[in-house]
């Protein structure tokens, strides 16, 4: 037991030492000469310092409070067999014993959070002007929004240690669950959760509306919808994404977006949000997901019983979640930079489609520009840093993808209207709508 408890120590003091190194790096910052100089023809010093005072203002509350997370954990663990013999006396069902103690454990994390989400969630975006919600709105919308995701959460855990700790084929049950609940959430989201916290509209008629829908046209695309979501009631954040799958596919532009830039921008974000739609980049990536499950269960059953000589299974059956939490951590860490360099790789096609598409690269770059003022985005970030944790290519990265490109004008519009500026034929080859 004490040789355990020694190796989850090590493990976790290791996950710590890396996460405060990566942290340190992050706030360094690109010192390059030729990167600060390329930097400067897009923003101004100013902007650049703002940018990486607005992320240092992020990273130092969030290594805060995962090294006191990890130390938390490291209590409930060694702790466990307390624990665990007080819900025994008290709750005769082992089933609702689990769910409980996954519960307290979420719980005493998002506690431990709340002063680190006030001063990086509330504070800081009021410090830079990002945020024009009181604190009580604020105050609302993230107790509500971490209220869903504990219970959602523990629903997800408990699930996992039931059938882990009972089916002996969980290794290709979880996979395929996740793959399912996943496919469910993408779903649901939009018309379950985002109302809980956004109004969201239509994409009104006009000039924005036809180009966009000339812009489908030739793409060969066809979408559920277009929705403008009032982000402007909470922050001054300017965003757009897109979710669902198949039929359900929709687009969400925040309402700050159309307020900030031009129809050209606004349709070179639509096209970059096309691209996903195209090339299918949920199902990939949840189906990569579902993938790297399947062979990161092997590895968390190896991890389990080096740490504290029990096999994920049998640390399911003997319900201990700080532990399992634990070792999920430090596997999802060593993994973060492959699922992140997929995101890049994804984003980055779909950046060189919006440019292709619009035929606009003089609109896709100061899009990005803009977003990246907008967003007090960080400029110049250090490179060991984003290959680790970004998972979008740097701002600069994504103006480059813009430069030397045909920037003929606006969006073409629909079939029958005039097109702006001489617009050329596009390049791109034909597709058949989904």
């Amino acid at each position: 037991m004490a040789n355990s408890n020694g190796r989850l120590f090590a493990a976790t003091a290791f996950l710590g030492g890396m996460m405060t190194a990566l942290a340190f790096l992050g706030l360094a910052g690109n010192s390059d000469a030729a990167a600060l100089g390329e930097a400067l023809r897009y923003f101004s010093a100013e902007d650049i310092a703002r940018g990486r005072s607005h992320f240092a203002w992020g990273i130092v509350p969030s290594l805060a409070y995962r090294l006191l997370a990890l130390g938390l954990l490291l209590f409930f663990a060694v702790k466990h067999r307390a624990i665990a013999d007080f819900f025994e006396k008290k709750i005769l069902r082992p089933s609702l014993r689990t769910a409980l103690y996954v519960i307290m454990v979420l719980a005493a994390m998002e506690v431990l959070a709340f002063p680190f989400a006030v001063v990086s969630g509330f504070v800081r975006k009021k410090m830079f002007g990002l945020l024009t919600a009181d604190f009580p709105l604020w105050l609302y919308r993230y107790l509500a929004s971490k209220a869903i995701g504990v219970l959602v959460a523990a629903a997800i855990i408990v699930l996992f240690l039931l059938i882990a700790g009972k089916i002996r084929r969980y290794r290709i049950i979880l996979p395929a669950l996740f793959l399912a609940l996943s496919l469910a959430g993408v779903f649901l989201y939009p018309r379950v959760v985002s109302p809980l916290f956004y109004s969201a509209r239509p994409l009104p008629d006009g000039a924005l509306k036809t180009g966009i829908s000339g812009m489908l046209e030739r793409s060969g695309t066809t979408v559920g919808g277009i929705h403008v979501i009032d982000e402007s009631r909470y922050s001054k954040h300017g965003n757009a994404y897109f979710t669902g799958w198949g039929a359900f596919r929709e687009i969400y532009l925040y309402d700050t977006v159309l307020d900030g830039h031009d129809d050209g921008e606004v349709c070179a974000i639509v096209a970059h949000e096309l691209c996903h739609y195209r090339e299918e980049h949920v199902l990939i990536g949840l189906f990569l997901g579902a993938v790297g499950l399947f062979f990161g269960l092997f590895a968390l059953d190896r991890l389990c019983l080096f740490l504290f000589g029990e096999g994920l299974a049998g640390a399911s059956r003997s319900g201990k979640v700080p532990h399992i939490i634990l070792a999920f951590s430090m596997l999802l860490f060593a993994a973060r930079p492959a699922i992140n360099g997929i995101s890049r790789m994804m984003e980055r096609r779909c950046d060189a489609y919006a440019v292709e598409l619009t035929e606009n690269g003089a609109a896709f770059v100061e899009m990005e520009r803009k977003l990246a003022l907008k967003n007090r985005g960080n400029i110049l970030p250090n490179p060991v840093f984003q290959w680790y944790y970004g998972t979008h290519p740097t701002v600069m990265e994504r103006i480059r993808a813009g430069e030397g490109r045909p920037s003929a004008g606006a969006i073409v519009p629909a079939e029958g209207h005039d097109r702006p500026g001489g617009t050329r034929k596009s390049t791109l080859p034909e597709r058949p709508p989904h």
